[in-house]
């Protein structure tokens, strides 16, 4: 349970930090379009990297005007906030390696482990499930039956634990990137069977959750 609720809150820290950031980048995008031009890409093409940073606070320490002391103070903010997601990541993976769990979620492909610790502080125990049907149904990737009429439909289920079906959404996605290939069979599969490409990586979500279930079962 302590180490569920320590994720937890790291991971809060986190996605607030990655907002920041976001925020921060394309904020850095405008007003360097404005004082560079196109030309700043040119000169590095990655905006925000450490080196990058680095040369765009030294070509502009002699500026005084109000486009380029804004810019100054912008990447001030974006490489503390960097500094505290690298110092985040690192206490994530200590902790994580204090629970069974992680380690063994990290063994799915696809699942990295800031995914595997975003799992293991929403479900705190695995205990709280009755089987993989109730686990699936708590992620949120169990379609929901719609009738009207004669017609009986599934539906995208709305509900469940929306933390948890994001992080399943990116195995899912990840799976199917790196060419898994017990995922793209099943995906493909469902694509010659006439689903859409969304309902089939719903299909192959659905799959997942029911391993990921068993994992945690068994760790």
């Amino acid at each position: 349970l302590l180490v569920a609720q320590e994720l937890d809150l790291m991971l809060m820290e986190r996605n607030d930090l990655t907002r920041t950031k976001t925020i921060l980048k394309n904020q850095l995008h405008a007003l360097l379009h404005q004082h560079y031009t196109e030309t700043y890409r040119m000169k590095c093409p990655r905006s925000f990297s450490k080196k990058a940073i680095r040369w765009f606070q030294n070509d502009l320490a002699e500026e005084t005007n109000v486009l380029a002391s804004s810019i100054l103070r912008r990447l001030d903010r974006l490489a503390f906030v960097m500094a505290q997601l690298t110092k985040i990541d690192k206490e994530v993976v200590a902790v994580s390696a204090a629970s069974p769990y992680v380690p063994a979620l990290t063994a799915i492909h696809g699942c990295g482990t800031q995914t595997a610790a975003s799992i293991v502080a929403e479900v705190v125990t695995i205990r709280r499930f009755h089987d993989k049907h109730h686990f699936a149904a708590y992620a949120g990737v169990t379609p929901l039956p719609h009738s009207s009429g004669k017609k009986n439909r599934l539906h995208t289920n709305p509900f469940g634990n929306r933390k948890m079906n994001r992080a399943i959404h990116t195995i899912a996605l990840s799976q199917i990137a790196l060419k898994n290939e017990r995922a793209t069979l099943y995906y493909q599969k469902k694509l010659k069977e006439g689903k859409t490409k969304l309902w089939a990586l719903r299909c192959l979500k659905h799959q997942i959750a029911k391993r990921v279930f068993q994992v945690l079962k068994t760790a």
